[in-house]
């Protein structure tokens, strides 16, 4: 199931974002990073992606045994899932996008940009955001 992930999965309680303090989404932006998102290799670990055809990018149009490479730099440490609060600003701890409410599935940030046939944080130190 897909959630907005504002404290859904993990029922905690904190302030929500409310929607006059998200910024307008850079749609221009979004594009020019769906395309990044989409080279066939990462540029870094030399990972292979699923491939992805355009029609099911979406996270809105279903696609059935989406199992994408799950990928993330061995030298990371490891990230926490738990206590988490997507989509928000907690305690420091900066989980909110500049793109807009991301969705979030499985206790983990779905890329804004759609499917992208990689799993995992790649060479980024977190999940989610990392502006």
């Amino acid at each position: 199931e897909i959630s907005s992930g504002i404290n859904a999965e993990y029922g905690g309680t904190s302030p929500s974002t409310p929607d006059s303090c998200l910024l307008p989404v850079d749609t221009d932006r979004l594009i020019l990073m769906g395309r990044l998102c989409r080279i066939p290799e990462y540029p870094a670990g030399g990972v292979r992606r699923v491939f992805v055809k355009k029609e099911h990018y979406d996270w809105d149009h279903p696609m059935l045994k989406y199992t994408p490479t799950s990928w993330s730099d061995p030298s990371l440490p490891p990230e926490r899932r738990s206590g988490v609060y997507w989509n928000e600003v907690v305690g420091g701890d900066d989980r909110a996008s500049y793109e807009g409410v991301y969705l979030v599935k499985n206790g983990a940030p779905l890329n804004p940009c759609g499917r992208t046939g990689l799993a995992g944080r790649g060479i980024l130190p977190r999940l989610g955001p990392n502006h």
